[in-house]
């Protein structure tokens, strides 16, 4: 009930809908309920946490705070992480729209055998998700970039506010990790359709 409330909302609902697919694994389920709270654990938490490692070390003023003397950053970042964001993603994010668009074209017995991955097996507890995860693995990614343009917008217009610095920095590692991820999903995904095309009858002389 809550799931499908907050669903309803303009824009957020469509953030949300992506996210719990994910970390559903594109089970049928994420678009009547959230995912339980392991599934999302799994699913963004090394994301996460290499994200914020990354934001500390790109943020030493605010790390030295928590840090002893002998242990602190002797380094000053001089670049903002908003200006870096509205620079060098909104062209990674056109590339990741028109490669999205091949995950229409892939060879039939690909997913199906994707989908075949998902069927329950007697005696074995089934693991949410379906074939639907390589729509969500494509869309992640690119929801990422798209809010952390927007989150480099803002920390544009304030500077100074550290939480905005924090933001921007975390979302600009988090959709750096998240193309990575993408990229890797593309090479799963043409190699096994290049196999797929070898095996394929009609293409044997």
């Amino acid at each position: 009930m809550i799931f499908r409330l907050l669903s309803s909302i303009p824009l957020f609902g469509d953030v949300l809908r992506i996210l719990n697919a994910y970390a559903y694994r594109g089970d049928a389920r994420a678009d009547e309920r959230f995912a339980s709270v392991w599934l999302w654990f799994t699913a963004f938490w090394l994301q996460s946490g290499l994200s914020v490692i990354a934001t500390l070390l790109c943020m030493p003023d605010l790390t030295n705070k928590h840090l002893q003397s002998e242990y602190q950053l002797n380094y000053c970042v001089e670049v903002t992480p908003g200006a870096l964001s509205t620079g060098i993603l909104p062209n990674i994010l056109g590339f990741g729209i028109g490669v999205y668009a091949l995950i229409f074209g892939l060879h039939k017995m690909l997913l199906r055998d994707l989908q075949n991955c998902y069927k329950p097996v007697p005696g074995v507890k089934a693991s949410p998700g379906s074939a639907l995860i390589l729509n969500a693995d494509m869309a992640v990614p690119l929801l990422v970039l798209a809010l952390t343009i927007v989150i480099g917008l803002i920390q544009q217009i304030a500077p100074k506010v550290v939480c905005l610095q924090f933001a921007s920095w975390f979302s600009l590692w988090l959709s750096l990790i998240f193309t990575i991820e993408l990229i890797l999903t593309l090479f799963g995904l043409g190699e096994n359709v290049i196999l797929k095309t070898l095996d394929d009858p009609d293409t044997k002389t």
